[in-house]
């Protein structure tokens, strides 16, 4: 793996989440941040310019943003979610960052903050989130309201579940879903039915579906550092774990542009897995920082640690 064209940005603020737009190049960079520390939250937009970065800020105030997420790649002032205390839609235009709406579910009923999130650039209108309860959301962006939810979760037992994470297949309305007891669970956003649910064999943090493959579903353990795949037409079993070299995983993402999986770990290592039936770890990077977050787009792969964040293409040989 080659670093190549590294470009940094520091912050007088910690960094928390990063997101790089799906029209970057290496040139012509747009990336959102999220930032925390005295005098409140910040989301910050950079944009390249011929020395450094053009800023600009937009004031959460106590809206702690968790997670960032681009929307859409066609229109010209991209919009963006950010997602922690409230799920806000943005616009990113030239001279400002407009706050768009504060998406709003169906009742009055309490939300806790919202940390699972995901998106598919085939479904640009639908975004699906889960919070700190035992409700799933799939929003209808055009019209800006909640089209439908579900409870995901048996609460009669543990009435304490929420959403750890969630993701969408390579079929755009088949979602997965992970809670914070171990559970996993496959929905179909068409039928409105529940196909598949399983206890999770680890302490599992994330999942993630294998988008090069139907039915190939990853589910990860950061602390143990493991990364166990399953069939979800024989659920019960996994059929194949990888051990990695990380001592701790920070966090995982499926990189569309190279139809990869990508990790970074507490060992400051990046390490990219591919193949065209099972996943092998083919090739990897050391920082010499530590890894806080990560995002990736493009040919682009954006780090965040503490106050920095830098951007590197990369390649292969």
């Amino acid at each position: 793996m080659l670093n190549t064209n590294s470009n940094q940005f520091v912050h007088s603020k910690l960094i928390y989440a990063c997101a790089i737009s799906p029209k970057s190049t290496i040139d012509n960079q747009r990336i959102i941040l999220g930032t925390i520390g005295s005098g409140g939250q910040q989301i910050i937009q950079l944009q390249s310019a011929q020395e450094g970065y053009k800023i600009k800020t937009y004031h959460l105030h106590n809206a702690f943003s968790a997670k960032l997420l681009f929307l859409n790649q066609n229109e010209g002032n991209e919009r963006f979610v950010s997602a922690g205390e409230k799920l806000q839609i943005f616009k990113s235009e030239d001279q400002k960052i407009s706050h768009i709406c504060d998406l709003m579910p169906l009742s009055k009923e309490y939300v806790g903050p919202t940390f699972a999130l995901d998106f598919h650039y085939e479904q640009q209108n639908r975004l699906i989130s889960g919070s700190l309860d035992p409700t799933i959301r799939i929003w209808d962006l055009e019209k800006r309201k909640c089209q439908y939810q579900f409870i995901a979760y048996d609460i009669s037992k543990e009435p304490d579940q929420y959403t750890l994470d969630l993701n969408i297949g390579r079929d755009t309305n088949i979602l997965a879903f992970l809670n914070n007891y171990n559970q996993i669970g496959i929905y179909d956003i068409r039928t409105k039915m529940g196909l598949h649910k399983i206890k999770g064999k680890l302490q599992y943090n994330q999942v993630i579906w294998n988008k090069k493959q139907d039915n190939n579903l990853i589910a990860i353990d950061y602390e143990a550092g493991l990364i166990d795949f399953y069939d979800t037409r024989d659920f019960k079993n996994k059929y194949k774990r990888i051990r990695t070299d990380h001592r701790q995983i920070v966090k995982a993402e499926w990189f569309q542009d190279r139809n990869s999986l990508i990790t970074a770990g507490l060992d400051r290592q990046i390490i990219l897995y591919e193949g065209d039936k099972y996943l092998e770890p083919c090739f990897g990077l050391t920082k010499n920082y530590d890894i806080d977050n990560f995002c990736c787009q493009n040919n682009l792969f954006g780090v965040v640690s503490e106050y920095s964040f830098e951007v590197f293409s990369f390649e292969t040989q």
